[in-house]
This record gives structure tokens, C-alpha cells and sequence, in this order.
């Protein structure tokens, strides 16, 4: 196999075969293969949130407006204020409602899983190990991308029914 960077395959060195990744024991700081699946969730959970506010939500306003509290004509030290007042349920319950919560937990819990690989992987001593440039780039790689579902999944839901909503108007 010749590597796309130079001296790259230094570090890539086949030490699984498929028999092997099947019948070895999971160990967190080795493993990439939760990763994969949780971005395979991640993907799956994006596609869906964004499927499900294109054919549940007709416009923008509809799909943030059980976020939204009445409080207008408060100042912004006022809108603060009750803020920090709320009670934790009524919170969660709409954050929970929101179209993109199952997406974004998926996210977050991916972010956390990576945490914690990075954490394990250090403290464990197999920092060490010859492979470790493709475990830290698949780490990295989780986390940007988790973080970048995060800041881009609303977006993309307004996106898909502000489009649904011009085709239905046309």
C-alpha cells in the first residue's frame, strides 16, 4: 500500500485482520469501531431530523415557537432574570421538544464517547503504541464533525422547510 503522505505508512501498520477484530476483547483507548457506529447513528439521526421537520413543520416559526417564551416588552436584564427563575423541568421538557434534541444528544454523547477514548488512551500508557496517528485523526475527525452537526443541524432544518414551504406556495 503506498501512502498518500510521505512517511505515513510508518504509522499505519496492519496489526488487526478482520478475524481479529471480531474475537479480540473491546478495549476503549484501541477500538475505533464504536466510533464508526456512533457516527453512523449521528448520520442516521441528522437525516431524520431534518426528513421529519421538512414533513411535520410548515413554516420556521411553527418548528422554534414552543421554544419561545411571551416576554416581550422585558428588557434584556429582565428576559436574564427569568431566565435564571425558570425551573429545570419546564427547560427540559422544551428542550426535549425541540425537533433536533434526538440529533443533537447523539452528537453530544459522541463528543463525550471521543472524551473519553482521548482520557483512556492517555492514562493508560498506550499513547506509546506505534499506531496511534489513525486513532487520534478518527478521534478528531468524531469530534469535529459532532461539533459541526451541533452548530449546523437547526440550520438545515429551517433550510428544509423554508424550501417545502415556497414549493407549496408556487
Amino acid at each position: 500500500t503506498t501512502a498518500i503522505i510521505p512517511g505515513m505508512s510508518s504509522y499505519i501498520t496492519p496489526s488487526y485482520t478482520i478475524s481479529s477484530l471480531f474475537s479480540s476483547p473491546y478495549v476503549p483507548g484501541r477500538s475505533l469501531g464504536d466510533l464508526f457506529l456512533a457516527g453512523l447513528l449521528r448520520a442516521f439521526l441528522c437525516l431524520l431530523t431534518v426528513l421529519a421537520s421538512a414533513a411535520f413543520y410548515k413554516s420556521k416559526g411553527e418548528m422554534w415557537g414552543s421554544m419561545k417564551h411571551s416576554r416581550a416588552g422585558m428588557t434584556k436584564e429582565e428576559k436574564e432574570e427569568a431566565a435564571l427563575e425558570e425551573p429545570w423541568p419546564p427547560y427540559l421538557r422544551r428542550l426535549g421538544r425541540r425537533p433536533t434534541a434526538p440529533a443533537n444528544l447523539a452528537a453530544s454523547s459522541s463528543l463525550l464517547l471521543a472524551s473519553a477514548k482521548c482520557f483512556e488512551r492517555l492514562f493508560s500508557g498506550a499513547a506509546d503504541e506505534v499506531s496511534v496517528l489513525p486513532f487520534w485523526a478518527a478521534v478528531g475527525a468524531t469530534a469535529i464533525m459532532s461539533v459541526a452537526e451541533l452548530f449546523m443541524l437547526g440550520g438545515a432544518c429551517e433550510a428544509a422547510v423554508g424550501s417545502l414551504t415556497e414549493a407549496r406556495e408556487s
